[in-house]
């Protein structure tokens, strides 16, 4: 049964998601004004490198 992993994902999300709010509320321009990187950060699906952390 996969359990561990949907909660993990979900925490991630969160996490990221929260990341993503800070950077935005901090006038990071960059992040603020991409929605589709930032969609794809949240999922994950980009390098938290990319972000510069």
């Amino acid at each position: 049964m996969l359990i561990a992993e949907p909660i993990g994902v979900l925490a991630r999300q969160r996490l990221v998601g929260t990341y993503v709010k800070q950077q935005q509320n901090a006038g990071n321009d960059r992040v603020a004004n991409d929605p589709v990187n930032a969609q794809l950060h949240t999922l994950g699906l980009l390098p938290a490198t990319i972000w510069g952390d």
